[in-house]
């Protein structure tokens, strides 16, 4: 679900869960609790305002941890390419389709990860075989074995680039055929589940803090200031969970340098 909508949805609820509280408060069975009474609720009530502050807050930073790991490798499949367009320009003129390739390459995935539905495409499409402009990871390491070094130097080199697309020379976390796929795997850290029981403790929380509080100005304006915490909280969780897609979607701007660079 859009996070906005799903945010919004939950605003409500807390609206009509606090509001149930308020008319409870007015019943017989509900209304005036004597202070031991009032002071045991609110304990409870602050145990649970805690752990769900503590599991929201556990959540945002794991949230965060995969959006800054999905920009790292972003950053790092950059510099990976630009390793290897360097090493391509020091093995001689034959490599230069490869390096073409290369800038294709990365040309073709600032457009998927712009689009997630262009993502899912691309990945459909790399699956049953259809690479397509550019060839893909797998194309280019094909020309690259396909090269036919004259000298050591350009054995080495050649090796060396096999290395950069496969092998285990690469800037953080796996290779630029690995980092290809590291988008489309990577973990999801908000179930569905998740999702729902800390709602229903919000609304549970909301409709104690109705049910304990006064009708005022003062404690409305408070209530309305912690929903909106709240539901903002539950917001950014929920788009820093899609770093390909939402309106926290991961810069490709360190991908655009490298095509600006590559092939010159």
């Amino acid at each position: 679900m859009d996070p906005l909508l799903f945010s919004c949805l939950v605003l409500v609820g807390i609206v009509l869960a606090t509001a149930l509280g308020f008319r409870l408060h007015r019943v017989r069975l509900f209304a005036a609790p004597d202070e031991q009474s009032q002071s045991s609720m609110r304990i409870a009530l602050g145990l649970t305002s805690t752990l769900t502050a503590v599991v929201l807050g556990l959540v945002a930073a794991s949230a965060m941890n995969d959006y800054e790991r999905s920009n790292a490798m972003i950053s790092g499949l950059a510099i990976d390419a630009l390793t290897l367009d360097n090493i391509l320009v020091s093995y001689g003129p034959d490599a230069a389709p490869i390096r073409q390739q290369v800038r294709e390459g990365l040309q073709r995935r600032v457009e998927t990860i712009e689009s997630p539905d262009k993502y899912d495409a691309s990945d459909a499409r790399t699956m049953a075989g259809e690479r397509g402009a550019g060839g893909g990871v797998e194309s280019i390491y094909a020309s690259i074995v396909a090269l036919k070094p004259g000298t050591e130097l350009q054995e080495n080199l050649r090796n060396r680039a096999l290395d950069m697309v496969g092998g285990d020379v690469a800037f953080g976390e796996g290779n630029i055929a690995q980092k290809r796929w590291l988008f489309s795997v990577r973990p999801a850290t908000l179930p569905t589940v998740f999702l729902v029981v800390v709602v229903l403790w919000m609304l549970l929380e909301f409709f104690t803090f109705g049910l304990l509080s006064p009708r005022s100005p003062a404690v409305y304006i408070s209530i309305a200031a912690a929903a909106i915490v709240m539901t903002t909280a539950i917001f950014l969780i929920m788009e820093l969970d899609n770093p390909l897609g939402g309106h926290f979607q991961v810069s490709v701007e360190p991908l655009q340098r490298a095509i600006a660079l590559i092939g010159r």
